[in-house]
């Protein structure tokens, strides 16, 4: 007599997972101090590039010495609220539009990674639009040496007067030109290497802690090269309240007085803060939510 199989009922996503918004505090935590090496860099007009570990020494110990450890979080209130809104927002609804999708689900390869960028993508614009107030309050926080911005109520209520509401959404549109393609890119390329570790080894990646921190800072690094120049705009944006020139005027400035590397200014604590984060980020993310009886099956 055959065994009779029983039909797994199928899971369905948490509409909001509580333990998303956990994994950005703890994140913040971390790579707050390359955000504000990063700002700091291309805002302040300096011959320190942030493209090499020799600057990036010289801009750590002036920060130091000007400002002590307090430097390196400037905007680290702000930055908590970030991650932590962010993460929240950017997983949650991850999670419930791949479900839409039934991306997971998906036989060709080619359209699941496909799925998986859209899921992505999605899910980053939302968080971008919601969180664009939050992160100009916080670029100008982070820049050393600007001192006009004291506290999170009265920069509130500076920018509202001098600026107008648009003042919160300054740089949007580098930002959206930053993070849509970044997020799935990331994405897809972490679901790739995650497939193919369970393809090759036949047993789940997420098992494994140290794979899954090696991938998060791979997938993260790999497509923030492709991006950053549009996160080097936005930062000259949204550190400056008077930079209302185009983007198309303002790249052709940076190119003309500093080269196609000045688009690449402040990188290298940018990508120190990506693969960091990244990898943080996944392997939080995966531990949390490893247990979860209700939780989406991402790969």
């Amino acid at each position: 007599m055959e065994a009779v199989q029983l039909q797994k009922p199928q899971k369905k996503v948490k509409k909001i997972n509580w333990n998303n918004f956990l994994v950005g505090t703890c994140l913040s935590f971390a790579t707050q101090p390359f955000e504000v090496l990063r700002t700091s860099s291309i805002i302040n007009k300096t011959n320190n590039h942030g493209t090499n570990f020799q600057d990036l020494g010289k801009q750590i110990i002036q920060i130091w010495k000007s400002e002590g450890y307090k430097g390196f979080y400037r905007g680290g209130v702000l930055a908590i609220l970030k991650s932590t809104i962010g993460c929240g927002i950017f997983f949650t609804g991850l999670e419930n539009i791949r479900y839409i999708f039934n991306a997971q689900n998906a036989k060709n390869p080619y359209l699941q990674q496909f799925l998986n960028f859209l899921s992505a993508s999605s899910a980053k614009l939302v968080t971008s639009m919601i969180l664009s107030p939050i992160n100009v309050m916080k670029t100008r926080f982070e820049v050393v040496g600007q001192n006009e911005y004291k506290s999170i109520l009265s920069t509130v209520a500076k920018i509202t007067k001098e600026e107008g509401f648009i003042g919160f959404y300054r740089g949007i549109l580098p930002t959206l030109m930053r993070d849509i393609p970044w997020s799935g890119l990331q994405f897809a390329i972490y679901s790739s290497m995650i497939q193919s570790y369970d393809y090759v080894f036949q047993q789940r990646a997420q098992d494994n802690t140290s794979y899954v921190f090696f991938v998060g800072a791979v997938s993260s690094g790999l497509s923030l090269l492709m991006v950053y120049p549009f996160d080097n705009i936005r930062v000259r944006y949204q550190g400056k309240k008077l930079e209302t020139r185009s983007m198309g005027t303002l790249m052709k400035q940076v190119y003309t007085e500093q080269g196609f590397f000045g688009f690449y200014k402040g990188y290298l604590p940018r990508l120190l803060k990506k693969c960091t984060s990244g990898a943080l980020t996944w392997t939080l993310y995966e531990q949390l939510n490893k247990r979860r009886v209700d939780s989406l099956k991402l790969h």
